[in-house]
């Protein structure tokens, strides 16, 4: 289980920088969109949460 919530956490961080990329690329060049900037944030969001949870888990339950 701790395995599946890492993969996902690290398949949303390299959506979130892949969609930024996108984003910078396509038309207009340098230019992106606020909804973009939405769905980045949520994507980083999530990975900050399931990382950080875990590791705030790990170390309650290891200074038992």
């Amino acid at each position: 289980m701790k395995r599946i919530r890492e993969i996902s956490a690290l398949l949303m961080l390299l959506f979130s920088i892949g969609i930024s990329i996108l984003a910078l690329v396509m038309p207009p060049p340098g230019v992106i969109d606020p909804s973009v900037l939405w769905v980045v944030a949520q994507a980083l969001l999530f990975a900050a949460s399931v990382l950080g949870i875990d590791s705030y888990i790990n170390r309650t339950s290891s200074d038992k």
